[in-house]
């Protein structure tokens, strides 16, 4: 089964994706189809608050930055990546993004997917220059047609970034799944990777943890926070239950009822962020 991967080097959680997704994928027998689009044109062609040329944590509220940023950390350590920030992030990514599409072969643009990534979030190279992406070509394959590339350059990226708006993608990394009977089965983010796996075998997969947990020693709280009218906490409730027979009596849970809109209100978001997303 093919599993389509869509991306853009500038964005770290299709880095972690791209570390992830061909061992995920392979242990099922599937095949990953490497899609380059432009980050910035989703961003563009879905109005997006923060614009084609921005990131998406620059319209998050304080306290929403913060904890990306902390589950950003937790995950890169979780597993073992090296991930640096560019300083000057998000570097246009134009170029690279053609390049990657210029390269039909597949086994060729997984390569070159793989080094530019790595050129940008472990070296922090400027991936906006020809020069310093024709060398990283040139490293992988030797010479190639630069003149052919450059006739060529305005075109690409375009039918790629297209289907992926069709598919109603609101960003990268995208996993697009064709079913042998023609529907699709589509997932957004890294952290999704464990349905990308269920769909393709059609079992329930369980999600990588964060950490390798062991026995308690010592007495351990968790305060859990939640409104009963927030679907996500609910489905954080659900698992309490797991993790007091997983931990046993040394596990204390306080659970706290709070307004969510007023909290909302206080972090500076709307009252029902749903219906301030963009359809996609």
């Amino acid at each position: 089964m093919q599993i389509e991967f869509y991306y853009d080097i500038v964005c770290p959680f299709a880095y972690i994706a791209s570390t992830r997704v061909e061992e995920a994928v392979g242990r099922h027998n599937g095949i990953v189809i490497w899609k380059p689009v432009l980050l910035g044109g989703i961003y563009d062609l879905i109005k997006a608050e923060q614009g084609k040329a921005g990131s998406a944590s620059d319209v998050m509220p304080v306290n929403k930055k913060i904890a990306f940023s902390k589950d950003l950390e937790r995950t890169i350590k979780r597993y073992k990546i090296d991930l640096n920030f560019h300083k000057n992030h998000p570097v246009k990514s134009l170029n690279a993004q053609r390049l990657l599409t210029y390269f039909k072969n597949q086994n060729k643009r997984k390569i070159l997917s793989h080094k530019f990534f790595e050129a940008y979030w472990v070296k922090n190279l400027e991936v906006d220059k020809f020069e310093v992406l024709f060398k990283i070509v040139h490293e992988c394959f030797g010479d190639f047609d630069k003149e052919d590339f450059l006739k060529t350059v305005s075109l690409l990226t375009i039918t790629h970034l297209s289907f992926c708006i069709v598919l109603m993608a609101p960003g990268v990394p995208y996993f697009v799944i064709k079913s042998n009977e023609g529907g699709l089965s589509c997932f957004w983010g890294q952290d999704r990777i464990h349905f990308v796996e269920s769909a393709i075998t059609g079992r329930s997969i369980p999600q990588d943890r964060l950490y390798i947990t062991k026995p308690l020693k010592f007495p351990q709280r968790i305060k859990f926070f939640f409104d009963f009218s927030s679907p996500w906490a609910f489905v954080g409730y659900m698992q309490l239950k797991r993790l007091k027979v997983e931990f046993g009596n040394l596990l204390e849970i306080e659970c706290f009822p709070i307004l969510l809109g007023k909290l909302f209100q206080n972090i500076g978001t709307p009252n029902m962020p749903a219906l301030a997303m963009t359809s996609q």
